[in-house]
């Protein structure tokens, strides 16, 4: 009997040990899959495109598009196209480019980059990047009319394609940006906070690449989402083929898992991608075509696809 009952502690013991193990194993995260084909909605076919932002009106519910434009090289990257449809999924109207100004001050480049769009206290807030890395703010009551080429927020060598999540009542800024971590120059997201979207803390590292030393960060168009589980990164791996983009999970929005490949999805075929919750459902909009301008000066065609995503629990 004695050794009967042994046997049913340690066995019991053993069950639990093990099932905590199992537990605790399990990823906490949910995994983003494509739940649909890619579908093309805007085409420029005069037109290279690249990192872009897709928002809704809020009084039309009209959809934009605003993203960067050029005719094959970098340096003709100097307005971002504009494009509306009603429906998310149906193809896009295309109309004049915006912010077709130069600067005042002609020493500055002329190229605007990566705009995001962010609305609060009935204002839209667009912040674009112009090269080599300052941040420019302006705000509109309407997304069709930008009164001016805005003001700097920041300036850091460097950055570029910032999204911004608000959490509470406090806006996190997250772009991307070669930092010199350790010694050695990587390729990073960094972090800014607000609560009014014009003065900005300074910039906190939120994740770092230590696969290869950057002198240009070669991870760029984060995008967070924030969901029950926690808070999902999709950045795009410029090093990895296909055009693709890299999917990292935390539970804490400030700090992300660094390291070499630290990522657990990956979405081939997609640059520059914006998440989209419509109607209880997930989107994943990008660009293709030839994204990466600078190598000729032959005009290409660009477009940007969306397709349905979820959230799945794999086995």
């Amino acid at each position: 009997m004695k050794i009967i009952s042994l046997f049913i502690k340690i066995l019991a013991v053993f069950t639990l040990v093990y099932g905590c193990i199992e537990k605790n194993s399990a990823p906490k995260h949910l995994t983003p899959v494509l739940k649909s084909e890619w579908k093309r909605v805007i085409y420029y076919p005069e037109n290279h495109l690249n990192d872009f932002c897709v928002f809704q009106d809020r009084e039309d519910s009209m959809w934009h598009a605003i993203g960067i434009m050029g005719t094959g090289i970098s340096w003709s990257e100097v307005s971002l196209f504009h494009s509306t449809s009603k429906d998310l999924l149906t193809p896009f109207e295309n109309h004049a480019p915006l912010f077709t100004d130069i600067p005042a001050d002609t020493n500055l480049s002329k190229r605007k980059h990566a705009p995001h769009i962010i609305w609060d206290e009935g204002y839209y807030h667009l912040f674009y990047r112009r090269p080599g890395g300052t941040i420019v703010k302006t705000k509109s009551k309407s997304l069709n009319k930008w009164d001016s080429l805005g003001e700097d927020i920041f300036e850091e060598n460097d950055a570029r394609d910032i999204c911004i999540l608000k959490i509470d009542d406090v806006f996190y800024m997250y772009y991307c940006q070669y930092i010199n971590y350790e010694g050695v120059n990587r390729s990073s997201i960094l972090l800014r906070k607000s609560t009014d979207l014009e003065k900005w803390g300074d910039a906190i590292i939120t994740y770092v690449d230590l696969e290869s030393v950057d002198t240009h960060s070669m991870i760029e168009s984060p995008f967070v989402v924030k969901r029950d589980e926690g808070y999902y990164m999709f950045i795009t791996h410029t090093r990895l083929p296909n055009e693709t983009t890299v999917v990292l999970f935390s539970e804490n929005p400030e700090e992300f898992p660094s390291g070499i490949k630290t990522w657990f999805q990956e979405i081939k075929d997609s640059h520059a991608s914006e998440i989209i919750e419509h109607n209880n459902k997930y989107y994943i909009m990008c660009v293709s075509g030839p994204v990466h301008s600078g190598i000729s000066d032959k005009r290409y065609a660009g477009w940007l696809n969306i397709a349905e995503m979820e959230f799945i629990k794999q086995k």
